[in-house]
């Protein structure tokens, strides 16, 4: 254990960025990191009310048979180096920087990765992973919302995104997501203002959370 000083988003910056760091030596990520676990075992289900609801709440342990979370996860792509917005950064070929509402609407059904940064002073915003046109609807949603601190940041200068689909797993798209969290980090010495600000880890999850 180690005790970190400052908030919260520093403190899982770091996270991502002492998995990643690892990742970089062996080329895999820690055994049982985004919600893998050794063959033979299954990790437990999430706690909310709506999978009580619907009597899909388990408890991990022994199991007979394959499961998704034992799949293996996927090596580091690139360096931790490069500039964050440019076309080839973290190893993917970027689609090119478009208005966000452009963007959702150019990216039909696709799975993968997606940038958000301010024009026109093109600073990195934002860094996520999942259905990419729902993901930017979403945060087209919230901007100018002053109850919501992705809506008070997105609302400050007008938003453009790129993505990069795959088909990756999910616990895969949150491996290369937290190549590309810290591999920022490193360049620019600071977290993309709105990420981590939901108060939910996502680092060791294989759910989708954002």
């Amino acid at each position: 254990m180690a005790p970190v000083e400052g908030t919260t988003p520093w403190r899982k910056g770091l996270e991502a960025l002492a998995i990643a760091l690892y990742r970089q030596a062996h080329g895999r990520s820690p055994t049982v990191e985004f919600g893998r676990v050794p063959a033979g075992y299954r990790a437990s289900s999430g706690n909310s009310a709506k999978l009580v609801l619907a009597g899909a709440r388990y408890r991990g342990g022994s199991l007979d048979g394959p499961d998704l979370a034992h799949l293996l996860g996927i090596p580091p792509l690139a360096p931790l180096t490069g500039d964050p917005e440019g076309p080839g950064w973290g190893g993917h070929s970027w689609s090119p920087w478009l208005p966000i509402g452009e963007a959702s609407r150019s990216v039909d059904d696709a799975v993968g990765l997606y940038r958000i940064r301010g024009a026109p002073d093109t600073r990195l915003l934002y860094i996520g992973q999942g259905k990419i046109a729902h993901r930017l609807r979403s945060h087209v949603r919230k901007v100018g919302r002053v109850d919501d601190r992705q809506g008070e940041v997105f609302a400050s200068a007008p938003l453009e995104a790129s993505w990069v689909a795959g088909e990756w797993l999910s616990h895969q798209r949150l491996e290369l997501e937290v190549d590309l969290i810290a591999a920022h980090l490193l360049e620019a010495s600071r977290i993309p203002p709105v990420l981590f600000c939901g108060g939910v880890s996502y680092v060791t999850s294989s759910a989708e959370q954002r």
